[in-house]
């Protein structure tokens, strides 16, 4: 749906959407990185991770009742970014739930196999489990990132445009006298209501 919005409305309900994608570059690209080269690919100093990005999340969150009393669009906008974020904030349970349960296996039964591991510089083994249950707990949070991420991406488009789901009204409700609708914007609308030209008597 298209709603009537101002210039500044545009530039304010980016921001939320440009908070949440530097979230994700910051912690998932640079942070998981640093993590990577100082921790040795150990479990635990990728709890910083979900810890950072959670905290932005809230923060996003946090903001939605505050922008309400500014412009409805704007704070729908943040509403957006925050369930989009909560999201995310689920694949971090997942994953660490996974992990969480490696450890218990691993505390109730110790030892299995293990493997060289080459990342540290002074040797050592690795249980190769610990290795199995990483990579899927990151599959989970990467297909997460990558999904949302791409999203966020269309959003800060559409919201300069005054593009919007409907649905999101259900979760905040608009106030008759703020943004009203104008109509189904031409990417929303269906085959059915396209005219197409190259049909005969199209152009008549």
């Amino acid at each position: 749906m298209q709603y009537k919005i101002t210039p500044e409305e545009a530039q304010k309900a980016k921001i939320p959407f440009h908070i949440y994608n530097f979230n994700i570059l910051i912690t998932h690209l640079f942070l998981a990185y640093t993590i990577l080269e100082i921790g040795h690919g150990k479990m635990a100093p990728f709890l910083l991770i979900p810890a950072i990005s959670t905290t932005v999340i809230l923060y996003i969150c946090s903001q939605v009742k505050k922008k309400l009393p500014e412009s409805w669009y704007v704070a729908a906008n943040w509403m957006v970014a925050c369930r989009r974020g909560k999201l995310l904030i689920g694949s971090y349970i997942v994953a660490i739930a996974m992990m969480g349960l490696y450890l218990l296996v691993d505390t109730l039964f110790p030892g299995g196999m293990s493997m060289q591991d080459f990342s540290n510089p002074e040797g050592g083994k690795t249980n190769i489990m610990e290795v199995v249950t990483m990579y899927f707990s990151g599959l989970v949070v990467f297909v997460t990132v990558l999904v949302t991420f791409i999203q966020t991406g269309i959003s800060v488009f559409e919201a300069g445009q005054g593009i919007l789901n409907d649905k999101i009204e259900q979760y905040l409700p608009r106030p008759e006298d703020q943004n009203p609708p104008l109509g189904k914007s031409e990417d929303e609308k269906a085959p059915e209501d396209i005219v197409h030209l190259d049909k005969p008597g199209a152009s008549e």
